[in-house]
């Protein structure tokens, strides 16, 4: 289904998970988050799929990774892949139940099953060119905070942090709109925020209020 939609261009109606592996080569740093999940939803957008969650492995302030992905594999139709990077032949063995979609190896087409796939997570030229397309799009490095002003929250004329009442209203209409159900890429487009950002504010807020 995900295949058809995307050679004939007309809007898949499952719900789509998505799937990004950020670490480098060596687990000793992550690709930055936006970069890998704009070119992820961009990707999709592009063949009228909407990504209704990501699942990420390689960063700290993300609750969500592959082992939460196969868990919740039955709330999902489809499943898109940014690589195959940090994907075993066992897990494309349970990944097989569900329609792929890879946005790193579009010369497979209308061949994207589980089986094609898996014989590329055995290619070390995959890999490698991998490497170097995160490398040429700018993706390379810590994804360390640069600091500033968390969320929520403001510096008063002391110095303080306190929080920031109009900020605050928005992070609990965000709350309510995803105990509503609603997907991080449309509370992303509601809010403005990225969308690592909007990982990173739902899991803080959301212990804040158990």
């Amino acid at each position: 289904m995900v295949l058809r939609a995307i050679q004939r261009g007309y809007v898949l109606v499952v719900r789509v998970a998505g799937y990004i592996y950020g670490w480098n080569k060596k687990k000793t740093a992550s690709y930055p988050f936006d970069n890998l999940s704009n070119y992820l939803i961009g990707k999709a957008g592009e063949h009228n799929i909407t990504i209704e969650e990501i699942y990420a492995d390689g960063y700290d302030d993300m609750p969500q990774g592959l082992d939460e992905l196969l868990l919740d594999l039955n709330q999902f139709g489809a499943i898109i892949l940014y690589s195959l990077e940090g994907l075993t032949m066992e897990h494309m063995e349970i990944l097989k139940r569900k329609q792929l979609y890879c946005v790193t190896v579009p010369w497979l087409k209308g061949k994207q099953t589980a089986s094609e796939l898996a014989k590329i997570i055995r290619s070390k030229e995959y890999f490698d060119t991998m490497r170097s397309l995160n490398i040429r799009m700018g993706i390379a490095g810590s994804d360390k905070d640069s600091g500033g002003t968390p969320y929520g929250y403001r510096y008063n004329d002391n110095g303080k942090l306190v929080e920031n009442p109009a900020e605050i209203a928005i992070i609990q209409q965000m709350l309510a709109w995803k105990k509503q159900g609603r997907g991080i890429n449309e509370i992303c487009t509601e809010t403005g925020l990225e969308s690592r950002r909007v990982y990173r504010i739902l899991n803080k807020w959301a212990k804040k209020d158990d």
